[in-house]
């Protein structure tokens, strides 16, 4: 079942003290830390007890929640739902994260590849398993059993880029949606076609390349930049800061 980040993120708030309560919230790998003003208006009884929450510690003036993977949706959620100062991610120190490339570009290929690598990897061992299967005679190939089974496996490799669409999405704070929109039209069985028959495809005379040709790479970076554009600074946007 989708978790309700909303709800999360409103009741942690609300038995923190309320957002009047909270100096600044920061957020590291798995935790929520909050610095608030007045610690007696903290309920840490049901704090412990809110939906998502794991656990909650107090350390170095801070009430750290610890939320798990999804603390980034339920921190970009109480951005959303309150007017607390938001600081942005911070180290396990508890200081603002200073993060070199190497560290940005595992962080960035992490939040794209994790959330359906269970997915994948079940459809690989599928996979795997059909081989063995059929060697040993077990399913015979041109049977239906088999071409459910085949298409349960290769559904996930066929349509990747949709799923990469959409974690890159997120990741870069764009539209799933209209990312996953564009990557569904790259991948449509007629546009598929015209790859195979290798023939040069354009859009208005400017190339377009196979979704598959570099592991979606085209269809992430057009579905980030293209969505992204309404993320501006004083009307300018930052197309430079967008496509790199």
């Amino acid at each position: 079942m989708a978790k309700n980040y909303n709800k999360m993120a409103i009741d942690i708030v609300r038995e923190i003290g309320g957002e009047e309560n909270v100096k600044s919230l920061a957020h590291c790998m798995t935790r929520l830390r909050f610095i608030v003003k007045d610690e007696k208006k903290v309920n840490l009884e049901a704090l412990k007890k809110a939906e998502g929450v794991i656990q909650v510690m107090v350390a170095a003036g801070q009430y750290q929640v610890v939320i798990g993977t999804d603390v980034g949706d339920v921190y970009d959620e109480i951005g959303k739902v309150t007017n607390i100062n938001l600081t942005g991610e911070a180290d396990e120190d508890g200081g603002t994260a200073k993060k070199s490339i190497l560290t940005i570009a595992i962080d960035v290929i992490s939040a794209i590849f994790l959330p359906f690598m269970g997915a994948f990897m079940a459809a690989g061992l599928l996979k795997g398993f059909l081989v063995v299967f059929t060697t040993v005679g077990w399913l015979d190939t041109a049977g239906t059993t088999y071409q459910l089974l085949y298409a349960m496996a290769d559904g996930v490799f066929n349509f990747l880029p949709i799923f990469l669409a959409y974690t890159a999405a997120k990741k870069f704070k764009a539209e799933p949606f209209v990312a996953m929109a564009v990557a569904a039209a790259l991948v449509y069985p007629n546009i598929s076609t015209l790859y195979s028959a290798g023939e040069a495809v354009s859009f208005f005379g400017i190339p377009v390349c196979s979704a598959f040709e570099s592991c979606c790479d085209c269809i992430v970076n057009i579905s980030r930049n293209w969505t992204s554009y309404k993320y501006c600074c004083n009307g300018t946007c930052r197309w430079n800061r967008l496509v790199t």
